[in-house]
């Protein structure tokens, strides 16, 4: 096993990791960003989320990320533009959602509404 060394600092609350295209991607909390880290450790934002915490993020098959925008109870989805729009409004299942998976079907499941319903339906928007 190789050596271990810190690639970034000055997080505030990094959240989420997840390693996609070659690159570390995660949730910085405190700044309200989504970024990306590279194996040198250069850093990049690649989303601002304007509402609250971006608490978890996973990606559509066709590459566009989703962020779980969890006190807004909604699943926000990162266009081409590099905008963000609301993917899915979940305030009428539950009041706060965290975690995030894409399933082999493409439909994002909060680990939240999971243990709330047995699946949800095309009602809500996925």
């Amino acid at each position: 096993m190789g050596m271990q060394r810190t690639l970034v600092t000055d997080l505030e609350i990094g959240e989420s990791p997840r390693w996609h295209d070659g690159r570390l991607w995660l949730a910085n909390w405190g700044t309200q960003e989504v970024l990306t880290v590279s194996a040198d450790g250069s850093t990049r934002v690649v989303a601002r989320v304007p509402t609250s915490i971006p608490y978890s993020i996973d990606w559509l098959p066709d590459g566009r990320l989703l962020v779980v925008s969890g006190q807004e109870a909604k699943l926000l989805r990162q266009e081409g533009d590099g905008s963000l729009v609301t993917h899915a409004d979940l305030s009428d299942i539950g009041d706060v959602f965290n975690e995030i998976v894409v399933d082999r079907h493409a439909e994002p499941t909060s680990t939240e509404a999971a243990s709330r319903s047995s699946y949800l339906t095309d009602r809500h928007a996925w």
